[in-house]
């Protein structure tokens, strides 16, 4: 009995954190993180955070893997600050160390090519879903007959607010009825408003990529023609673990580019006067008809003018 009590309450911890973990990517996920960070380090280790910080030791949740002293591999889910033994549901199952067990996620193995395939089917799922909602919602005048808020409905947001916040529900017809956040919710929906753009706030830079970025600033002092292959050399040189790519993100949002010649380099500066073509129109008759520089005029020019006559 107790073991199918334990068995029971670890599956209950599990729907739990699962839930914990997707609200958090809902509202986490979008580049404000809404004040919330989810860090995958890889499929063992997962963990959520609060604030703009990634602290592993002051994780809201995270789910980890462990080794004893004595070597034995246990999963130890850790919810703000209590430990749980979860082996063989989080952390530690089936032998392996996962986060989450492999009945609990698609696919079950370590394959990253056909979970991206199945992240961009249940993607496109969302997508029709979505499509025919919204088709069916202006199709049957839903939309506009019940969707749609009136003057009187935007008039009376804060007393839907506080009513929400007092636990102040509408009863009989009113229950019946889409309220104004209800409805402004769901046009938000319907014209592709995303929700996270109502509270964004830009994530701040972490202390350690903002002295990689004083790093990149410096050697880009000392070689301002270097580009991000260069960089990411020199740096590894230094001991930074980085790739090309990364060293392209960081210059970019530093706003520095290599400096070498680029194509089109004889473009005309807006300043510069333009001298009209004079022997547009002109008959040349006769030998030595036009006068000629040779100091600044090449051979083929002179050519080019007198060599008719020549």
């Amino acid at each position: 009995m107790k073991e199918h009590l334990t068995r029971r309450w670890k599956k209950v911890l599990v729907a739990g954190a699962m839930t914990a973990l997707v609200a958090g990517m809902g509202s986490t996920l979008p580049s404000a993180y809404a004040g919330g960070t989810i860090k995958a380090d890889d499929d063992k280790w997962i963990s959520l955070y609060w604030g703009d910080r990634s602290d592993r030791d002051q994780a809201v949740l995270s789910i980890r893997p462990m080794q004893t002293e004595s070597g034995e591999e246990m999963g130890i889910t850790t919810i703000l600050g209590h430990k749980f033994d979860t082996t063989g549901v989080l952390g530690y199952s089936d032998g392996m160390r996962r986060a989450f067990p492999a009945w609990a996620t698609i696919p079950s193995a370590k394959w990253l090519a056909m979970g991206r395939q199945w992240h961009l089917f249940f993607a496109w799922l969302f997508v029709l879903n979505g499509l025919i909602f919204t088709a069916y919602a202006f199709a049957s005048r839903h939309a506009t007959r019940d969707l749609a808020p009136t003057g009187k409905d935007l008039r009376g947001i804060g007393k839907s607010l506080s009513d929400h916040l007092l636990l102040r529900h509408p009863s009989g017809k009113e229950a019946k009825r889409y309220n104004v956040l209800q409805k402004l919710a769901y046009a938000c929906i319907l014209f592709g408003v995303a929700r996270s753009t109502a509270y964004y706030q830009p994530t701040p830079v972490s202390d350690p990529v903002l002295a990689l970025m004083r790093w990149i600033d410096e050697l880009y002092l000392q070689y301002p023609f270097a580009g991000a292959r260069m960089l990411r050399d020199l740096l590894r040189q230094e001991g930074h673990a980085i790739g090309r790519r990364r060293v392209a993100t960081l210059m970019r949002r530093m706003g520095i580019t290599a400096v070498y010649r680029t194509p089109c380099t004889t473009q005309r500066h807006p300043a510069h006067r333009i001298y009209p073509y004079s022997l547009r129109g002109l008959d040349i008759a006769r030998p030595r008809h036009l006068p000629s520089n040779g100091s600044v005029n090449s051979w083929r020019h002179e050519a080019a003018i007198h060599g008719v006559h020549y």
